[in-house]
């Protein structure tokens, strides 16, 4: 089916546990990507583990992204949605603080490479 409103959402704390390969996922997706979750491999905030945010950004820019970002945040008090979601610590001093703190890095590390998709 090739309905412009139908496609993949794409999460990154899911792809970094079932992707040999992230940045290949993407461009596997193409443009079928109408949706990304991002948040760090521990789903903590982005730029502090051991995700390779460059080549991700690159492989985005590279399949022409130009869709919706969405930091993808949890916590620790929200027993129902921490037990769902497996967060067993909190991940940040705040749910806010992953999205205060991981846009500017996301940001950076876009403009360095010329993808201005995240301006």
């Amino acid at each position: 089916m090739n309905h412009p409103q139908i496609g993949i959402l794409f999460d990154v704390f899911h792809a970094n546990i079932e992707e040999k390969c992230i940045p290949a996922a993407i461009r596997a997706a193409g443009s079928y990507l109408k949706h990304l979750h991002v948040c760090e491999n521990d789903r903590g905030i982005p730029g502090t583990g051991h995700l390779n945010w460059s080549a991700l950004l690159k492989a985005l820019q590279e399949i022409r992204y130009d869709d919706w970002v969405v930091i993808e945040s949890f916590n620790f008090y929200d027993a129902h949605l921490s037990g769902a979601a497996c967060v067993w610590r909190d991940l940040a001093p705040s749910p806010e603080a992953i999205a205060y703190e991981g846009l500017p890095f996301l940001k950076e590390t876009a403009n360095r490479m010329g993808y201005s998709r995240l301006e």
